[in-house]
């Protein structure tokens, strides 16, 4: 037998499935492409991940068609999904599309009909009214998607429509349809035929409106079809006539979605680097030309210029001509770096997280799979950018818990990076002013090299920070020192801000005769008071009920121990 297709499915179970390979089809169906088959009873969209011979004894569907005109990820990318797969107990269908977001473009619609079956029930008379009317509006249509049937049927649901399903009365169909295009817009050009002064001269003469067009583009070399409306208005005929006769040549160009294309980002010079910076980037830089894995630590006190050392780093990769791959935690946090960037390496930057548009973040993955930019910036997902070779990795602030996703697939971008460089040879660096406990470890016993910041640029000082022991302040929840330093700051009118992790007016509600304290009979925690509506409350599964004065165990009184924020409050207002 011809080898056949092996097919991964974003479904939870981890198996994947055999498809033969029409002989249309044996060029293009190739590891790394999307593929569109029959599953099922239903079609769907899988990934080939590879080519193989299938198991003896089993009877193959056919591939329906191949999406990709180029595969998505190569073989060193795939190794990739299988690791992040194997570790962290995910399927590799559900890796790959979390890696390939919104179907880059693609998408399956559900389309139903009405069968001969249905018709003769329609015609016998059908009892259910939702059914009734779901019959008749699919016998007046060739075929509705769910969402356009839901529309027209008033009270159409899933139990109406697999019950019609199931009766044989409409069938289901897939198709694919296509949920973002590329956007592109048209650019008008003169032709050689405008550079004859005789004809010019005879058209300014004839017809002058659009002689005026043609001077404008001429001066301007091109133009837009939107710059053009701007400034003549609504001249589609002018520019009909124009391209009919020969004057100008229309080109459809590609406009990229950049949802940073309207900041203004100056231009910025590398900064001078201070003495601690340069050695720093004397190990960076031999790291970087070693070619080789090498995770670098940079602990850097708040200030002391690691975004300079990132800048610096880049650099320093993109005029090898090599790629970059910058996480950062937050979202909110990308605007301000994109800037500096973009002011160090103008366009050359793609931006990927969450927040964008479905354009927008197409768009970006285009650009990075097809090597038009060297630099991707964004939050943990964008570790699935779709570069070919990747030669520095940077992870800022590399301490923040935001780098774990949440949700199924559940993967931490921190060691992802790690096993990324390790596959690649690149340069990581994880860039802290409070490195994780893991990583200050990891630097300890050498795995990765440890590079240190121990000053602000400029030598500009850090705030005073100072350390109350609560063991000798006895019975009290506001050290004498911060009181002092409150009152202080009140009466030169500045303003304070204290800091507490923990809800409430007190975190334990226990009797000291027996030792009982309040527990939530959900999550077996203990309950917190809260003093606005003395009730107690667990912050885990939202229980809450009136406060009790006595323990249920024994019958003596209650007591609160430890503080909350209302606590705090409370005694900030005597103060």
């Amino acid at each position: 037998m011809n080898n056949a297709a092996r097919v991964a499915f974003p479904i939870p179970k981890n198996d994947f499935y055999y498809y033969e390979i029409p002989a249309k089809f044996r060029r293009l169906a190739v590891p790394g492409k999307r593929v569109y088959v029959p599953l099922g009873r239903r079609k769907s969209i899988g990934y080939v991940i590879s080519i193989d011979e299938p198991p003896e004894g089993i009877e193959l569907k056919e591939i329906i068609d191949v999406i990709d005109d180029k595969p998505l990820f190569d073989e060193k990318r795939l190794k990739f999904f299988k690791w992040i797969s194997s570790y962290y107990f995910c399927s590799l269908g559900v890796i790959l599309k979390t890696a390939y977001p919104m179907g880059l473009g693609i998408n399956l619609n559900k389309k139903i009909r009405i069968t001969g079956h249905g018709f003769a029930y329609l015609n016998s008379g059908v009892n259910n009214d939702t059914e009734k009317r779901t019959l008749k509006a699919l016998s007046v249509s060739d075929e509705l998607t769910v969402s356009r049937l839901s529309e027209i049927v008033d009270g159409l649901n899933d139990t109406v429509l697999n019950r019609l399903i199931s009766g044989k009365y409409v069938s289901i169909d897939y198709e694919i349809g296509h949920t973002t295009r590329i956007k592109t817009e048209r650019i008008f050009h003169l032709s050689d035929k405008v550079k004859d002064a005789e004809i010019l001269k005879i058209l300014r003469k004839k017809r002058p409106a659009k002689s005026k067009i043609i001077d404008y583009i001429a001066d301007n070399g091109e133009i837009s079809y939107a710059d053009i409306k701007d400034i003549f208005g609504n001249v589609s005929a002018h520019l009909k006539w124009l391209t009919e006769n020969g004057y100008v040549e229309i080109e459809e160009r590609e406009v990229i979605r950049d949802p940073f294309s309207s900041i203004n980002f100056n231009k910025e010079v590398p900064h001078n680097l201070n003495p601690d910076q340069l050695i720093v980037m004397d190990e960076i830089a031999e790291a970087i030309k070693s070619k080789k894995y090498k995770p670098l630590l940079l602990h850097g006190v708040t200030g002391s210029g690691k975004t300079e050392i990132y800048l610096n780093s880049i650099e320093t990769v993109v005029k090898r001509g090599g790629n970059a791959l910058v996480l950062v935690p937050e979202i909110s946090l990308t605007p301000q770096l994109v800037k500096r960037f973009r002011g160090r390496f103008g366009n050359n930057v793609a931006v990927m997280h969450s927040g964008l548009s479905d354009g927008e973040r197409l768009d970006a993955w285009r650009q990075i799979h097809e090597g038009r930019v060297r630099i991707a910036i964004g939050a943990r997902s964008t570790i699935f950018a779709p570069f070919k070779n990747i030669d520095i990795i940077i992870i800022d602030e590399e301490h923040e818990t935001s780098y774990k996703q949440e949700e199924n697939p559940y993967y931490n971008a921190r060691d992802l990076s790690l096993v990324l460089g390790r596959l690649y040879d690149s340069v990581v660096i994880l860039g802290s002013a409070t490195p994780s406990s893991e990583s200050y470890y990891n630097s300890l016993k050498h795995k990765f090299k440890y590079l240190s910041l121990p000053l602000r640029v400029l030598n500009q000082t850090l705030p005073e920070v100072d350390i109350i022991d609560m063991k000798i302040q006895k019975n009290i929840i506001i050290s004498e020192r911060l009181r002092e330093a409150i009152i202080e700051n009140y009466r030169l009118k500045n303003q304070t801000i204290i800091f507490l992790n923990r809800r409430g007016f007190s975190s334990v509600m226990i009797c000291r005769a027996c030792g009982d304290s309040l527990m939530c009979p959900n999550c077996s925690i203990t309950l917190t008071y809260h003093s606005t509506d003395d009730s107690v409350r667990c912050h885990y599964c939202g229980l809450q009920e009136k406060k009790l004065t006595s323990c249920l165990k024994c019958g003596n009184a209650l007591s609160e121990i430890g503080f909350g924020t209302q606590r705090i409050e409370h005694e900030i207002r005597k103060i």
